[in-house]
């Protein structure tokens, strides 16, 4: 009985971190659906909801897989120690990379790949 109840536990957190973290995603798609004339929104909006969910289905399976694959932990922490040394570096150490947004995100993306997730 133990073992239902962390399971249902662990489900429900789940849905509530992917409704809180979903909310993202239906700003993104009002903002892009907001210039649309009135009968064209709907459709935008239902069509951009399911393209969301189908990715999320599709890139949970994929991470799904990727995880099950031996050392990719400890690849993607190598990583994310690489980018936290090149943060810490003083600007200007000649990289040739400019400051501005294109280098953070370069910084940023990487590090969103990377992040190891937990264990489940």
């Amino acid at each position: 009985m133990e073992s239902t109840y962390e399971l249902l536990r662990a489900l429900v957190e789940i849905i509530v971190i992917n409704v809180v973290l979903s909310g993202d995603n239906a700003a993104v798609i009002a903002l892009a659906c907001r210039n649309l004339p009135a009968h064209q929104q709907k459709q935008a909006l239902l069509l951009g909801s399911v393209g969301v969910v189908v990715l999320m289905v599709v890139l949970t399976a994929f991470a799904s897989y990727l995880m099950s694959l031996p050392y990719l932990e400890i690849i993607g922490a190598l990583r994310l120690l690489w980018i936290g040394v090149k943060l810490l570096l003083p600007e200007g150490d000649g990289d040739g990379l400019s400051d501005g947004v294109g280098n953070r995100f370069s910084v940023i993306f990487p590090a969103n790949g990377a992040s190891p997730r937990p264990a489940g």
